[in-house]
């Protein structure tokens, strides 16, 4: 079965439509600490194959960009219901996020993955998401 990704709606955590991209350090920009930043992204694991990589690369840009050197952790949630709950684990925690909803195809309406925009503090990250497995 071929499916298409096309015009996903995009919503931030804290009530913005996206994430403001100036507040991040551009690409070339190093971090302070010298330490490589780590872009997050959690995607359902009962997608097809093709489904779940095009919505990795969706969430990744979506709350990118990344600065060279950056280090990738792609976790995986078994269905919707509980990449919903992360969510709100990131809301608890007023950590910054991109939900990817599917708006076409046969996952019209779900939610598909989440973004967490490059960062230096894994810890608080960490504390969310700590039980997720790799995606494999």
């Amino acid at each position: 079965m071929d499916t298409q990704c096309i015009d996903r709606d995009r919503e931030s955590s804290l009530g913005s439509p996206s994430i403001d991209f100036s507040a991040l350090p551009a690409p070339s920009e190093s971090s302070s600490s010298g330490v490589p930043k780590t872009h997050y992204v959690i995607v359902r694991e009962d997608l097809p194959k093709g489904v779940l990589a095009a919505h990795v690369a969706h969430a990744a840009g979506e709350s990118g960009p990344a600065p060279p050197g950056s280090i990738a952790v792609v976790l995986g949630v078994p269905n919707e219901s509980a990449l919903i709950r992360v969510a709100g684990r990131l809301d608890a925690r007023r950590i910054a996020y991109v939900l990817i909803r599917e708006n076409a195809g046969p996952f019209d309406g779900q939610v598909t993955a989440i973004g967490i925009p490059p960062t230096n503090d894994r810890k608080a990250i960490r504390k969310a998401v700590s039980d997720l497995p790799l995606v494999g």
